[in-house]
């Protein structure tokens, strides 16, 4: 069995719901999550290694073919809301998103994984790209725009 990278981050925006949640919590509760105000503007990524099981039969090894099925109906129930609103929204009507869905060539195909960028890298590569065609006092707007965020994380 091969184990996976995984990344997962609890985000900025969470964090700041979560500690709005606790405003009129126990000043104990309010204390034990004091240390999360520190992660509010930037969040909390998590990096590491879980085994998933190699494959199909890995999986069911590991997890039992319950959970297995479990996740993959879940799974795919999340790909297939997706596609469904994709339909909805180019005007499909629902007897033709019944029709395509019944369709037994309508499934997935195989999902490979990319490493997610950082918000803060993909917000500077955009900037870096829109720069040459950007005018000095759009430039000057932008690295306003950046100071102000730095200025927030420290």
């Amino acid at each position: 069995m091969a184990a996976e990278k995984v990344k997962y981050s609890l985000t900025s925006s969470r964090i700041r719901k979560l500690l709005k949640s606790l405003k009129d919590a126990s000043p104990e509760v309010q204390e034990s999550h004091a240390w999360l105000e520190e992660y509010q503007y930037s969040g909390i990524p998590f990096t590491g290694e879980y085994d998933f099981g190699s494959d199909l039969e890995g999986a069911v090894e590991k997890f039992g073919e319950k959970v297995v099925y479990n996740y993959a109906v879940q799974a795919i129930g999340l790909w297939l809301g997706g596609r469904v609103r994709d339909m909805l929204e180019a005007g499909k009507s629902t007897d033709e998103i019944q029709e395509a869905i019944s369709d037994p060539n309508f499934k997935p195909g195989l999902v490979t994984r990319s490493p997610r960028k950082d918000k803060g890298e993909a917000y500077l590569e955009a900037i870096q790209k829109r720069a040459s065609d950007m005018t000095p006092e759009e430039r000057e707007a932008e690295m306003k725009k950046l100071e102000e965020m730095m200025a927030l994380l420290s």
